[in-house]
């Protein structure tokens, strides 16, 4: 079995190949001493999206003071 390194990063010679029938999607290019993205483990992605998650309370609420009648002469 070849190592990662030997495969250009891919996991698996299968993985190789289907990135080799598609070069395009996989040609990457860095600036010079950029450094890579952080890798997030699922844990910290789907806190992320819970945290991003609109509330409903709070679309109700902006919703229910555009439509109010009542504050129509207050500044």
């Amino acid at each position: 079995m070849l190592s990662s390194v030997e495969l250009g990063g891919f996991r698996n010679e299968a993985s190789a190949q289907a990135a080799a029938d598609y070069p395009i999607i996989y040609a990457g290019s860095a600036v010079q001493g950029s450094t890579p993205a952080p890798h997030l483990s699922m844990d910290n992605i789907k806190g992320i999206v819970a945290f991003l998650q609109i509330q409903p309370e709070a679309v109700l609420a902006a919703s229910l003071l555009e439509h109010d009648d009542d504050n129509d002469n207050i500044m």
